[in-house]
């Protein structure tokens, strides 16, 4: 099944473009003074500060940048709607919600449902399946899944690869992945449709690097999660993955974008971009485009101030970096999220 092929380079390419991947169900909303909204979920707060949980990591906003917040149900509270309006009756009602709960790891909720599920029909077999799996400890199947992902991930790590693709489909990046490794590799209907609709490309070059952590790469770069199976690789949504993974009872794998991680996107990404007399936030618009990456601005900064830069065949990087600096400007990296300011204040924080 596996091979330690080297893969010579193809002439493909990469820019990388994030699918988006809900964080929770019910998202909190905060609304900038700039006219920019944050959707995701608030961690923490204080008199002087906000941090929200975004797509690719947390971050802290000033209060006197916001203009409104608007707060989301919390998954529980959601539940708790839900189940109330239930008729006591309503068999597939409660089943459908118990399947919800699972989705949304409300274990002892899910768990609760499933057993009133059981009281309106003692012979429900998914039912019944659910509640006798939470009275046992981890069954000897999903205890040979945990081993045999462990071997395979040890295998993968084994085999050395080079590539080198620009602008190319996420498809065909995965399809050198499976000849290299001799590994088939699975990419859900819903995570294609997401590529077709979004027209994913993605640049990407390696030597020498081991397979399992060129899948992660991937995974970071096109906003997927992989579980490893006996035969193949299965690549799909993070939330799709991640109740595979709660089903053969394997450990969540999130894959939250580092620093480096936005580095490497905004200097693999290749644009050619020209500004003539337009305001900053169309810059903005461009580069939440180009790299799927969302973009706050800093105290001070007007959205709606006019630039001018003419542009050339750059990375992404050296264009938001000589392009900010014609009005003063600069940009830092927080967590997964761009963040532009006055130059003194990016250059402190980079």
């Amino acid at each position: 099944m596996f091979g330690r092929r080297l893969l010579l380079p193809a002439t493909l390419a990469v820019s990388v473009t994030l699918m988006a991947s809900p964080i929770v169900a019910i998202a909190d909303e905060i609304k900038l003074k700039d006219g920019r909204v944050l959707d995701g979920r608030i961690i923490s707060e204080d008199a002087a500060t906000v941090t929200i949980e975004l797509k690719f990591g947390p971050m802290t906003i000033e209060r006197d940048r916001i203009e409104a917040i608007t707060r989301g149900a919390t998954d529980l509270e959601v539940y708790a709607d839900r189940l109330g309006k239930l008729a006591p009756t309503d068999l597939e009602g409660h089943a459908e919600l118990a399947r919800w709960c699972e989705e949304q790891s409300l274990e002892r909720e899910a768990l609760k449902t499933w057993k009133l599920v059981l009281a309106l029909d003692a012979e429900h077999e998914e039912a019944k399946e659910k509640v006798a799996a939470a009275d046992r400890p981890l069954s000897a199947s999903k205890e040979a899944a945990r081993v045999a992902e462990e071997a395979i991930r040890s295998k993968l790590n084994e085999i050395p690869l080079h590539l080198d693709f620009s602008r190319a489909k996420i498809e065909d990046v995965l399809t050198a992945f499976s000849r290299a490794t001799d590994m088939g590799v699975k990419l859900e209907s819903e995570a294609r449709r997401n590529f077709a609709k979004r027209k994913v490309k993605m640049t990407y070059q390696c030597t020498d690097r081991p397979a399992d952590m060129v899948l992660d790469d991937i995974c970071k770069f096109s906003g997927l999660d992989y579980i490893l199976k006996p035969d193949k690789v299965v690549l799909s949504t993070p939330g799709r993955i991640r109740k595979m993974r709660r089903d053969e009872g394997l450990a969540p794998s999130p894959r939250r974008l580092t620093k480096d991680d936005v580095e490497k996107i905004l200097a693999s990404k290749t644009v050619d971009i020209t500004i003539r007399d337009q305001p900053l936030r169309s810059l903005i618009a461009h580069v939440e485009g180009e790299s799927g990456l969302p973009v706050v601005v800093g105290t001070g900064v007007d959205v709606m101030q006019k630039m001018s830069y003419r542009g050339r065949s750059q990375t992404l990087a050296e264009f938001m970096n000589e392009s900010l600096a014609t009005i003063g400007l600069g940009y830092a990296i927080q967590g997964g999220t761009i963040y532009i300011t006055e130059a003194a204040k990016a250059k402190k924080q980079r």
